[in-house]
């Protein structure tokens, strides 16, 4: 009767599956550098939980021109890409960019760097793209100055993860960046003398803004900084149902899909 035709459609106005992939967000970060002698001694970091992490970024450091040469891995044994490499034209600062989509996190997650280099800096994140992360990517190196700019880079979509980072030659440690990311500064490795540091930053967005952070310097030797955007994981699908009748019709269905 008329009861059941007013719960019919007030049943029809609601999705009655799915909801949406959570926002992206901060895991944990750590770092680790080379404790020599030598330039060729592994790198480890201390240990993280990177429980629900879906996105690993890994930034190396080093003045031995290495780069994507050297290796990555970690306790979790999870694959790692190296998106590229930025160096200043003196090759002093090389500052490559890593990143893996991990099939295992968890406590007691360590990552080692084996090769010629100083230190590394790493972040974990959650809700971000589980294939084809990585959006756009951009960097640069100077011989000497007390600030560098990344470069400027605009992310495809909103809701996007955006990533910088920094390196220096001979402990000229970076000291800050500027917002938005300098409320997100998740590692800075400061070292001492013939090491290269490094730092990174980030900004989970709402909207797909352009970025070209400055970071700035302890000293005025040469430096380098990159700046990457990764993509968010897919909203899910849910599907809504639709009536058109009435009162004093019967209800007729229809359905439509889209984002929860």
């Amino acid at each position: 009767g008329n009861l059941m035709r007013t719960l019919l459609l007030l049943l029809a106005a609601s999705p009655f599956w799915g909801t949406a992939n959570a926002a992206i967000a901060y895991v944990a970060s750590t770092s680790g550098y080379n404790p020599g002698p030598g330039w060729s001694v592994s790198a480890v970091s201390s240990a993280i939980d990177t429980t629900g992490a879906t996105l690993v970024v890994l930034v190396t450091s080093d003045f031995a021109r290495t780069g994507c040469n050297n290796t990555v891995s970690d306790s979790k044994n999870n694959s790692w890409t190296c998106a590229g490499v930025h160096y200043s034209p003196n090759s002093w600062s090389y500052l490559a960019l890593w990143y893996s989509i991990p099939s295992s996190v968890g406590a007691g997650h360590t990552f080692t760097v084996n090769g010629q280099l100083d230190g590394f800096v790493v972040a974990a994140f959650s809700g971000t793209a589980t294939s084809s992360v990585l959006d756009v990517y951009t960097g640069t190196g100077q011989n000497s100055g007390g600030s560098l700019q990344t470069g400027s880079l605009t992310p495809s979509n909103t809701n996007e993860l955006v990533i910088t980072a920094a390196g220096a030659y001979m402990s000229m440690n970076a000291s800050s960046v500027d917002a938005p990311f300098s409320s997100n500064l998740a590692q800075n490795l400061a070292l001492t003398a013939n090491s290269s540091p490094a730092a990174i930053a980030y900004e989970i967005q709402t909207s797909a803004t352009s970025r070209n952070p400055t970071w700035m310097f302890s000293g005025t030797t040469a430096s380098t900084a990159l700046i990457a955007a990764f993509k968010p994981a897919a909203a899910s699908t849910c599907c809504t149902s639709t009536t058109s009748g009435n009162w004093h019709n019967p209800v007729t269905w229809g359905f439509s899909a889209g984002s929860c």
